[in-house]
Parts: structure tokens; sequence; C-alpha cells
């Protein structure tokens, strides 16, 4: 994963080059659109990826996606994605520790921090 990353981070360096010798406001146009891309790619990688570990984390808690809520807070990310979230349920809060390989989530670990069903509490 890191090294296609690289690699079209590299074509994509050598295009904006190339186009800025051309005409560097082009060049500074077609920078900016590169960004406004990466972010709105970014944030539907990262609200996929959020979709299905809803759906591991109900399946493992044999509740339904609409009882979890997250604790945005408390979320600790890092440039790969999440490393570990909080969540509120109807069975209690859980610490969801994510494990990945190359970027990819491939396994998560539920903690129990409590017992309180914060679905009947927040009237959710």
């Amino acid at each position: 994963m890191i090294a296609e990353i690289l690699m079209v981070f590299g074509l994509i360096v050598g295009l904006i080059i190339a186009i800025s010798r051309l005409s560097p406001i082009i060049g500074i146009i077609f920078l900016i659109m590169l960004l406004i891309g990466i972010v709105v790619f970014s944030h539907y990688i990262r609200k996929e990826e959020l979709t299905e570990l809803k759906e591991v984390i109900a399946h493992n808690l044999s509740i339904s996606q609409k009882e979890i809520l997250f604790d945005v807070e408390r979320t600790r990310k890092s440039f790969l994605g999440w490393r570990k979230l909080y969540v509120f349920t109807s069975k209690g809060e859980f610490e969801v520790n994510i494990h990945r390989d190359n970027g990819e989530w491939v396994g998560i670990d539920l903690i129990s921090i409590s017992n309180v069903d914060y679905m009947k509490e927040l009237n959710y």
C-alpha cells in the first residue's frame, strides 16, 4: 500500500512540474484541485471504513447498527486511519482497538468499559 502511494505521489509531482513549466497558473490550479480531490477521497474512504467497522461491531455484540454511537472526541487517528474508537451501545461503552496490516484494518478487539444502556439513558 505504501509503495503504491509513493508511486502515485511521484507521478503527480512529475505531472505538476510538467504543467507548471507550461503555465505556472495552470500548475497552481491543478495542485489546488488535486489537494481538494485528496481530501474528498480520504473522507470517502474513512466513511466507508467506518460503515464496515459499524457492521462488524454490531455483529460481534449481536445488536443493530442503529444502536451504536461513536465518541468522536476520544477517537484516536493515525495517518492510515483510526487506531482506537470508543462506542456507546445498548450493551454498554466499549473501547474498539483496530488491528491494521498495510493500512487496511484486519480485525478488532472490543474491550468493555461500562455496562450502562446508553440508548436508554440518551432516549435514542
